[in-house]
């Protein structure tokens, strides 16, 4: 399960470098379409 948040004109907010953080860690996870099993690929 995953949860996403935007904010616009948010000044104080995570530092922009944070997205390329999560994508290189969540890019790696599939979920087979036929059994709904969690696949993790190199």
């Amino acid at each position: 399960m995953m949860g996403l948040n935007v904010t616009e004109y948010l000044q104080h907010s995570l530092w922009p470098g944070y997205g390329d953080i999560a994508y290189d860690f969540f890019r790696h996870y599939r979920r087979s379409a036929e059994t709904g099993e969690i696949i993790y690929t190199k």
